[in-house]
């Protein structure tokens, strides 16, 4: 089932972009190097004009433009001019780099995290948590400085 519009985002899934969420919430998004994109993305790898995600009712529809960088979905790659519509959980890979397509629900899947609790003969602190794409964030008790997730013991 495809998400609903107002809802939908790309949640980057590689180095710098890690979790980063960009929301869908214009008619026509362009991906790409290019400065003129909507979603612009600095890296050689990707062409000047990669995609163009373009909702289409409560869908979201991907189209190929790049002819000089290699587009997947889901691991099959995609030809110039390929259209296809996107449904919650699709991994959009862009040369190298990657992007999950979301409907924004909370049952969204995470990508994986590391906890630690580092101690020094001073202090004991825990890691600091960046923002997750689903929106969860953990809590911390008085008695622990890690952050703890909803339904998950210590």
């Amino acid at each position: 089932m495809s998400a609903l519009s107002s809802d939908a985002a790309l949640i980057g899934q590689f180095y710098a972009e890690r979790n980063r969420e960009y929301p869908l919430q214009v008619g026509v998004m362009s991906v790409g190097r290019g400065s003129a994109n909507a979603l612009r993305i600095r890296d050689d790898r990707v062409a000047a004009y990669h995609i163009r995600i373009e909702r289409a009712g409560s869908r979201h529809v991907m189209e190929v433009m790049a002819e000089d960088a290699p587009t997947t979905l889901n691991g099959a790659r995609l030809r110039p001019g390929d259209r296809r519509t996107l449904s919650k959980g699709d991994v959009i890979g862009l040369s190298d780099l990657s992007f999950r397509f979301t409907d924004g629900n909370a049952d969204a899947a995470l990508s994986p995290l590391v906890l630690s609790e580092v101690s020094t003969p001073e202090r004991s602190f825990g890691s600091i948590h960046p923002r997750l794409a689903s929106g969860v964030r953990p809590t911390t008790t008085s008695s622990s400085p890690i952050g703890r997730y909803p339904g998950t013991t210590a």
